[in-house]
């Protein structure tokens, strides 16, 4: 999957840079009920000087299990590292759980841990996915 960002914000909302990348996902069924997701993703993102631009690299790896009826749960791994000699490794550990509403329509909630200095200690989110 590849994307493109296009400058269009207003309000100094944004960086008012091009920037893009792709993504390579794979997932796999694994025994017992598990199921394994991994990413890898290259991103062309411009310095935080606005004076060039830079590679980035985001890889994770999840884990998930269904516990009951329609909940899940699940593990992550996530990394993203810049060439950008201003940026530290960002590490973290994502745990979450998932709820079905619909065949086409999930909740999740989870809470992302830093175990890195430059990641946020911890992020908790909510959020609500619907498929077309």
């Amino acid at each position: 999957m590849s994307f493109v960002k296009a400058p269009t914000s207003q309000n100094d909302l944004g960086n008012q840079a091009v920037e893009g990348g792709i993504i390579f996902p794979f997932t796999a069924e694994l025994p017992h009920g598990w199921d394994m997701g991994m990413m890898t993703e290259y991103d062309f993102m411009e310095d935080a000087d606005g004076s060039r631009h830079h590679p980035e690299f985001i890889n994770s790896i999840t884990f998930g299990h269904n516990i009951i009826g329609k909940l899940g749960g699940y593990a992550e791994f996530f990394s993203l590292v810049s060439t950008d000699h201003r940026a530290d490794w960002i590490g973290t550990v994502d745990l979450g759980l998932s709820y079905g509403l619909r065949d086409n329509v999930q909740i999740d909630a989870g809470v992302n841990l830093g175990i890195t200095g430059a990641a946020d200690d911890i992020n908790p989110f909510v959020g609500l996915s619907i498929r077309f």
